[in-house]
């Protein structure tokens, strides 16, 4: 939606020589994907782990994960770090 808006301003579509001899909106377009990527990622996060949670998958992803690693993490997170 931004881009269709950004796209109608005649500013946006002037050459700028610090671009490198590109548009505005030529670079305003990478950083806008980026964003949105990034805030829907952040977004979705909460309800697939809640998702995980509730099939018990994170329960299965650690049991593995540690079994696999051989390491011995605590299970409290109060007591990690060890050096704290």
């Amino acid at each position: 939606m931004l881009v269709i808006i950004f796209g109608g301003i005649h500013s946006f579509k002037t050459l700028v020589k610090v671009y490198g001899g590109l548009t505005t909106l030529d670079v305003y377009v990478p950083i806008l994907l980026v964003f949105a990527l990034a805030l829907l990622s952040l977004v979705a996060m909460p309800a697939t782990l809640a998702g995980y949670r509730e099939l018990s998958v994170l329960r299965r992803l650690k049991t593995t994960l540690r079994a696999r690693s051989g390491c011995s993490w605590p299970s409290s997170p109060s007591r990690w770090p060890p050096w704290w």
